[in-house]
Order: C-alpha cells, then structure tokens, then sequence
C-alpha cells in the first residue's frame, strides 16, 4: 500500500507475480518430467520404470520398485556379467535421483514465483500496453516501426 492514505490520484493497485521465476520453473520441471519419461521409455518401462509417468514423485517411485540381484556364478564370466550389472543399476539409480531433483527444483521454483508477488500503484490511464505498428514508405526497400505506450 501507499503509507496507510487513500491510493494516489490516478492510480491503480495491481498485484504482480515474479514470472521470471515462474518460468524458470516450469521449464526446468518441464524439461526434468520429459526426459524422466524419455528415460523409462529407453528401459522399455521395465523394473519398476513406469511409474517416472507420475510427475514429481515418479523418479522416487521407480527408485523404490528397482529389483536388483545377481545369480551365484563363481566363474569369471558370471562375476563379470555381476559387475557390469552392478553398475548399470548404479547409473540408473543415479540418473533417476538427479531427475528427481531436478524435478523438486522446478516445481519448487515455480512455488516461489507463484508466492513471491507485489502489490504495486500503477497509473491508470496506463494499465495494459498499447502499441501501433505502421509501416515505412523507404525507397527501394521497406521498413516497420513499432511505437508504445506504457
């Protein structure tokens, strides 16, 4: 508010939102959703990868649907083919906790531009933007110009 008086002569109370953030945000769950989903689909969905469908959780779902064992081979191959597989899983629990991250810092960022608003005085005769484009007779050539009114 205006100190505790009326509003300013020819002004307006609008309440302005942090877009900025608010689109970082959702660019960044957006992007974090999509490649979750690209990456169970990369896994055929198999082994718990379904559930990266669910937004913001589904990274911490798979997690926890993950079924990870090796048969007893004590030969060299079967210990090879252990550690290998052991390590795949170590990549996929991996890439899956930074999705999950990823996601929680999208969403949390575009929580915090949703809350991060402003209640400003605006001039009235000045709420919303007018703009004329006209075009310019150049020689040999054309030409736009762009005026504003804020």
């Amino acid at each position: 508010m205006y100190g505790d008086g009326p509003p300013p002569d020819g002004y307006v109370l609008e309440k302005k939102v942090n877009t900025g953030v608010i689109v970082g945000g959702l660019v960044t769950f957006g992007a974090m959703y999509g490649i979750s989903i690209a990456y169970g689909a990369s896994q055929n969905f198999e082994q718990g990868m379904g559930a990266v469908a669910v937004p913001l959780l589904g990274p911490w779902l798979a997690l926890a649907q993950r079924n990870f064992s090796c048969p007893f081979d004590p030969s060299a191959a079967g210990a090879e083919a252990c550690q290998q597989k052991t390590v795949d899983e170590a990549a996929t629990l991996a890439v899956l906790s930074g999705l999950g991250i990823g996601q929680m810092v999208g969403a949390t960022l575009t929580m915090i531009g949703v809350l991060d608003s402003k209640a400003l005085w605006v001039r009235a005769d000045a709420v919303g933007a007018r703009f004329t484009v006209d075009s310019l007779g150049v020689v040999g050539g054309s030409g736009l110009q762009v005026r504003g009114v804020f």
